[in-house]
């Protein structure tokens, strides 16, 4: 019996397309939301963020959650830096994106001042993770991150 070829593409295709047909999606809609994505940012007028997030810190460590917000697949570019505590101890940061499970930006050894670029693109929503660990383990503070930039 001979071995019967098989495009994946095509099968992949054929799957989406009967997946969709169930849901009641169809190419008009999908077009539209395509194109949603595209516009969105021309849709949405710019925005500027200069903020502190406060993540409290017991025993050397810390977590911040946000809440979740529509943010309408826009890019935002900028810095967040450490303003608070002024000790001398450093950090290691992570901030993720909890609805994508993405890094926005992460750092280690950071110290007061210090700069950390970022670029990031959001979906529909964002909520954003920040974890936090001090070098002193035994440190009970008060981490202050400011962000500022621009979407």
């Amino acid at each position: 019996m001979a071995a019967q070829v098989v495009d994946f593409d095509m099968a992949l295709d054929s799957l989406s397309q009967s997946i969709a047909a169930k849901l009641g999606v169809d190419r008009a809609l999908v077009k539209k939301l395509e194109q949603l994505e595209i516009d969105s940012e021309a849709l949405v007028p710019f925005v500027h963020i200069s903020t502190n997030v406060n993540v409290p810190i017991s025993n050397g460590y810390g977590t911040y959650l946000s809440p979740r917000q529509t943010s309408w697949w826009r890019t935002f570019h900028g810095n967040a830096a450490i303003t608070a505590p002024n000790d001398g101890t450093s950090w290691t940061i992570v901030a993720i994106d909890v609805v994508q499970n993405k890094t926005i930006f992460s750092g280690n050894g950071l110290v007061v001042g210090q700069k950390i670029p970022f670029s990031y693109k959001t979906g529909f929503n964002i909520q954003i993770k920040v974890d936090a660990q001090c070098s002193n383990p035994q440190e009970n503070t008060t981490l202050v991150i400011h962000l500022d930039g621009d979407a």
